[in-house]
Formats: structure tokens, C-alpha cells, sequence
């Protein structure tokens, strides 16, 4: 069972050594758009910023002598970025083609506001510059290979559709009224990513074992996982040296999110020894820490089975004498009848398919219908 929320108890991770930054870009973005939360002007033909060809996305306004006017933003978004999974984004850098048309005595264009677009919402911190815009195409670049705009992101951040840029300019007269134009060639975006140059498949968050009614509680959670394929619960055997499954739980796969796994070992020992192994999707396999529980197994216990789910032998234990055992296959056809007339079997599952079964017992306290899978 997965849930999204956790209390830690006890923590360790798996390190990885971090690559260094790559680039990825410069891209166009596939959406353009006006957005008039800034100014007052809007931008004539946005799309024109895509690709450096001489079509301009521009606004122009007639201005008196020192008059001044501000554009809405020029919303530029969806890149296509495909940054892998687990990406460290390490920095964003814009680049804007743009020019002034009209200049005159004391006349400029400039930066009103450039900001980032995250998720479709603008904002982030302000990277507009003094620095006016010149009389023919020349870009300027924003941001850098370690400036996050003020924001954290993840892979799917910047792959999103929403990522994007917003930029406003400013126009503004001197000593001569003048129709001054600001002009968009292009606007291209570049992100700065590592990725673990050993990816570990998964780094947990918490491993906790507690006295239930039903056995003991298994609890475990991560807050990153990369290729997972499945967590396998596991307690050592009285031996001291072999481990046995307990369960099998399906794994996240890719994810940068907190989850919680859990399961129920139906039949501890007096003291018990737990751990999780992580099976990656290339078959590579890691091990949590241990974890120690001592038990005291509840007297109304009527039926204990276990391991389940089960590869090999299935063993029973009913408080009082099993009457008669069961074993249905999931369509109910009936593959094993037995009268033990004790309160302890081991039933062979080796030669079953992998698959799920029931088990009916018969005692003299009643009868139990369990489920048991077969791996």
C-alpha cells in the first residue's frame, strides 16, 4: 500500500557523486502569447520572436517630449525540453534578439521587466537591466549557467509546456516627441542540468518496524526514486544468515516526490530482523539498513500464514487442531485437500504457477478462508 506523506523516524540515504552542468538548448519556444498584467501596450504578432529572421514582435507608441510608455509582457513558452528524470537544474539562460526603431535626441528602449514562467504563472526574480536596446538586432542574455531565477525546479518543470519567459519593455522620449518602436527577433532559452553520474535507484527516507494486532508493521519511505522497479520486504531467518521474503511491493519508478510503502509480516518470531531490498529495472539490487523488533505474538492469533506472498513452501499455524486444508486455485477450482490433525503444515507451492490462491482451514473454533499469492 503507497501513500504521500511521512513522519521520519529514522533516516539514511544512498549518495551519488553529481556530474558536472550540461547544457541543454538553446530551443524556441512553441507558444506566444500577450500578457497584459504588466502595461499598458500590447505586442503586435508574438509568434514573430520565434527564429532569428527579421519578423518582429513589436509594440510602437507616438510619445511627446519626455513621455514614456510600458508594454504587457511578451509571453514566450513551451520549449520541448526533454530533461531526463531526476535532473538537477543548475541554471536557465534566456537569450533576447531585440532592437529600437525611431531613436532620437534622449530617446531609448529598455527593459521594463524580464521575468521567468513557471508552470504557466510568471515570476521569479526580476532580471531586467538598464541597459538600452540597440539600434539593430543584437542579443542579450539573461540569467546564467547558475541562476535558478529565484525559484527551485525539477525535470518537469522545464519540460512542462508552461516554461517559458515574459519580457516587458519600456519606451521613453527626451527633448523630441517621437514614435519609438521595441522589436522581438528572437528569444531563446538554455538550461544548465546534471544528472547523478551514478544514478542510484533510490534514496530512502525512513525504514520503521511496530508491534501490531495483525503481525509487525512495516513502514518505509523515499523521497526519490529513479528506475525502481519493486521493494522486496525481507526478514532473516533464525539461522542468522538467510533472508526470506515477506512481501513484494511495486516501486515508483521515476519519482522526485515523497512515498510511503508498507506491509505486514502475519508472523513474527519472538525477535525479528527486517530489511528492504530495492530491485531496479536493470535488475540491480540495494539494500536498506536493519531493523530490530522484538514480539510477543497476540493470544487470539487463531491462523498465521506465511510467507506471503510465497515462493516455495507455505506454512500454517492454527491455535487449535486444523481439521481439514484447502488450497483453490483464483477460479475456485479445489488442487489440494488435506486432513493434518495438528496445529502446524508446510504446504509445497513450488510446482504452482505464479498466481493468486485461497486457502480454507477447518478447526474446531471455525473456518478461515485466506488469500496467498504465488510469486
Amino acid at each position: 500500500m503507497k501513500a504521500v506523506f511521512c513522519i521520519l523516524v529514522s533516516v539514511f540515504s544512498l549518495l551519488s557523486a553529481t556530474a558536472q552542468c550540461t547544457l541543454a538548448g538553446p530551443r524556441d519556444a512553441a507558444s506566444f502569447s500577450n500578457n497584459n498584467s504588466m502595461g499598458s501596450y500590447a505586442w503586435s504578432n508574438p509568434s514573430y520572436s520565434q527564429g532569428s529572421n527579421n519578423s518582429y514582435a513589436s509594440f510602437g507608441v507616438l510619445l511627446g517630449l519626455f513621455g514614456s510608455a510600458t508594454s504587457n509582457y511578451l509571453v514566450v513558452s513551451n520549449p520541448g525540453f526533454a530533461l531526463p528524470a531526476g535532473a538537477t537544474i543548475c541554471g536557465i539562460t534566456v537569450d533576447i534578439e531585440r532592437s529600437a526603431g525611431g531613436l532620437g535626441l534622449g530617446a531609448s528602449v529598455t527593459d521594463q521587466s524580464v521575468k521567468i514562467v513557471k508552470g504557466g504563472v510568471i515570476g521569479g526574480s526580476e532580471h531586467a537591466s538598464g541597459t538600452a536596446w540597440p539600434g539593430s538586432d543584437a542579443y542579450a542574455s539573461y540569467g546564467g549557467s547558475s541562476d535558478k531565477w529565484g525559484l527551485t525546479w525539477t525535470a518537469a518543470d522545464i519540460n512542462s509546456s508552461g516554461f517559458g519567459v515574459a519580457v516587458s519593455g519600456k519606451l521613453s522620449t527626451g527633448l523630441l516627441g517621437l514614435f519609438l518602436t521595441a522589436q522581438v527577433d528572437h528569444i531563446r532559452i538554455k538550461v544548465h542540468y546534471s544528472i547523478p553520474s551514478t544514478p542510484v535507484p533510490v534514496t530512502f527516507l525512513s525504514f520503521t518496524a511496530n508491534a501490531a494486532e495483525a503481525g509487525v508493521q512495516l513502514n518505509w519511505s523515499t523521497s526519490y526514486e529513479f528506475n525502481s522497479y519493486f521493494f522486496v520486504a525481507e526478514k532473516l531467518a533464525e539461522n542468522g544468515k538467510d533472508w526470506y521474503s515477506i512481501d513484494t511491493i511495486q516501486a515508483g519508478g521515476n519519482s522526485t516526490a515523497i512515498s510511503i510503502y508498507e506491509t505486514v509480516d502475519h508472523s513474527p518470531a519472538a525477535e525479528n530482523v527486517y530489511r528492504i531490498k530495492e530491485i531496479d529495472q536493470d535488475n540491480t539490487i540495494r539494500y536498506s539498513g536493519m531493523v530490530n523488533l522484538s514480539y510477543n505474538k497476540p493470544l487470539h492469533a487463531k491462523l498465521l500464514l506465511y510467507p506471503n506472498p510465497v515462493q516455495n513452501g507455505l506454512f500454517i499455524e492454527t491455535k487449535t487442531v486444523m481439521l481439514q486444508v484447502r488450497l483453490a486455485d483464483n477460479s475456485g477450482k479445489l488442487l489440494l485437500k488435506q486432513t493434518p490433525m495438528s496445529s502446524r503444515l508446510r504446504i509445497s507451492m513450488t510446482d504452482l504457477k505464479p498466481g493468486i490462491y485461497f486457502i480454507l482451514v477447518q478447526t474446531d473454533e471455525g473456518s478461515f478462508v485466506e488469500k496467498i499469492v504465488k510469486l
